[in-house]
């Protein structure tokens, strides 16, 4: 989808479009020039093994890539986290301890249940390869999410997360126009905030 995106772009822009980024060492507001055919250049695919999670011989996890839908409830967790770190640094000389835990708390419980669902539903399949049982019950994927451990779900979640890295490359080097300096930034190809600035 987002290389998807980034072809739009460049097809009503002139083939790029700019991106406005603070500079972390001096603060200088820099827009820089995206090139959208150098971005696609940059794509990478989504192998057959990318899409199964193995755990001995016994069970195979089969996962897919994010919907639109899904991919907005991922842009939605990360918005979460991005508001809990902006409120605590913004009201940090006045917050005592106990509000600042119970944000970060109340932060990390809604990543959670946003996490699970997205995971939950990366998942098409499961395959038990001795009893040649391939489970797709969404209810039954759930159980079996919420039972396992926690080194197991870290590897769907891993695999879910590489999956869904598949695509265009986000990461692009940035030089401050003011200090000099430079940095790695990570662009955003989702549809609100890609095509939403004039």
């Amino acid at each position: 989808m987002e290389a998807i995106f980034v072809g739009i772009k460049m097809g009503t822009t002139g083939g790029k479009f700019d991106i406005d980024r603070k500079c972390p060492h001096c603060g200088h507001e820099n827009t820089f020039e995206i090139i959208c055919s150098h971005v696609l250049d940059t794509m990478s695919y989504v192998e057959d093994s990318d899409t199964v999670v193995a755990f001995d011989a016994d069970l195979e996890v089969h996962i897919k890539p994010y919907s639109f839908e899904m991919r907005h409830m991922f842009i939605q967790r990360q918005f979460e986290e991005e508001r809990a770190l902006k409120l605590i640094d913004e009201q940090n000389k006045n917050m005592d301890e106990l509000t600042k835990a119970k944000i970060i708390a109340e932060s990390i419980e809604k990543m959670t249940r946003i996490t699970f669902e997205l995971v939950s539903r990366s998942i098409e399949n499961i395959r038990l390869i001795k009893q040649n049982i391939t489970v797709t019950d969404p209810a039954q994927l759930n159980e079996w999410l919420v039972n396992i451990t926690k080194n197991q779900a870290d590897k769907v979640i891993e695999a879910v997360n590489k999956l869904n890295e598949v695509g265009v490359n986000k990461k692009t080097q940035a030089v401050c126009q003011k200090c000099g300096k430079d940095w790695e930034e990570t662009m955003s190809f989702d549809p609100i905030s890609f095509f939403g600035k004039r």
